[in-house]
């Protein structure tokens, strides 16, 4: 007997012969170049570029010369900003014009909204953020093994300072992208057209395989975990309301209100805070600390705002989960044996799927 799933596919519980079975995977392929182009872009193409650029700068291409330019590249405050943004947003432009190809999605339907209310778009943003915190609680777990495991942790000091010596031009064209370009290009590879070309066989193993691919595309564990919960959210809305407008919302919120953050952390001067405690030690004028809390100020009143915010959506979000595994209903159709051997079997013998999942897993844990 076959079920049509709501993409409307016909083959809930017959299982696929070997014919089928080779179709399915050369489609999973096909569906699997989208991300194989952004890879290609970002992890390839852009080494290869940078390290021509290093050996240019060094005059040569001998390793002393292309570490010495390598020295004068990251000296730049330009050069590593160009290769952090330029690559990904050149590889999300190139892999979405490959996923339309592939896909046929039709972005301009998916672009409008209009089944999805204020208390739909309250609830979405509450388990959204529900999501996040989940996700953080389980990264927090993780590097607490990792740290006894003795293992170094990923480091985005580097980042830090190098956005902390920008131009303020050049900071202005980063939170553009991190605010706003970004979340709308990812969302449309994500959500767009790789969620299309995944859940043609079913839904529940669309969103998931997305999510997957949107954790370990940010290739650093400490993104990876919340990036893979919170795409399940932004994966349900989409598939629900067939439009990528709540996620892109949500996308661009959650980017803004962590680079809101980062704004007023930058302000502080650390020097300064330093100098004082320094010298409230020295002397013993424990009365000078107070100059620390002014400047601390500023940046822990934004945290305790954001705190409240996601807090508050967070509680939001328990109430909502609770009953709504109280009521017993289904997010997703259910999964039959024809649904899985069509979905996650297929995908995992993908070659091409499976090569990708590889180097996206170095590229995280290395």
């Amino acid at each position: 007997m076959d079920i049509p799933n709501s993409y409307g596919y016909m083959g809930g519980y017959d299982l696929p012969d070997k014919d089928e079975k080779r179709q399915i995977r050369r489609y999973y392929t096909r569906v699997a170049l989208i991300m194989g182009i952004f890879i290609l872009v970002v992890n390839i193409m852009s080494r290869l570029v940078v390290h021509i650029c290093c050996g240019i700068l060094g005059g040569g291409f001998e390793k002393a010369a292309i570490d010495a330019g390598r020295e004068i590249f990251n000296a730049s405050p330009l050069l590593p900003v160009i290769y952090s943004f330029f690559f990904p947003l050149a590889a999300d432009i190139v892999a979405f014009l490959e996923g339309l190809a592939i896909t046929g999605a039709d972005i301009g339907k998916k672009l409008r909204c209009t089944d999805f209310g204020g208390k739909d778009m309250l609830t979405a943003t509450a388990m959204f953020f529900g999501a996040g915190t989940l996700g953080s609680f389980i990264l927090t777990v993780v590097l607490m093994i990792w740290t006894m495991a003795g293992t170094p942790s990923q480091s985005t000091e580097m980042a830090g300072s190098i956005m902390a010596s920008c131009p303020v031009w050049l900071k202005i064209l980063t939170y553009l992208y991190i605010c706003l370009i970004g979340p709308v290009m990812e969302e449309l590879i994500y959500r767009g057209v790789l969620l299309e070309g995944l859940r043609k066989y079913g839904n529940r193993f669309g969103v998931i395989a997305t999510s997957l691919m949107f954790a370990l595309m940010h290739e650093n564990i400490s993104q990876a975990i919340p990036a893979f919960f919170v795409g399940l959210v932004l994966g349900t809305a989409a598939v629900k309301t067939g439009s990528l407008l709540p996620s892109i919302f949500l996308h661009i919120l959650n980017n803004s209100l962590s680079s809101v953050s980062t704004l007023f952390l930058e302000r502080m001067d650390t020097e300064k805070i330093r100098q004082i405690a320094m010298g409230a030690l020295e002397t013993g004028d424990y009365d000078s600390l107070d100059g620390i809390l002014e400047q601390m100020r500023p940046a822990a009143l934004m945290m305790g705002v954001q705190f409240v915010i996601r807090g508050g959506f967070t509680a939001a979000a328990v109430v909502i989960a609770y009953k709504f595994i109280k009521s017993r209903r289904k997010v997703f159709e259910p999964e039959t044996p024809g649904i899985r051997a069509r979905t996650w079997k297929c995908f995992f013998s993908s070659f091409l799927w499976i090569l990708i999942i590889i180097a996206f897993v170095i590229g995280t844990i290395v």
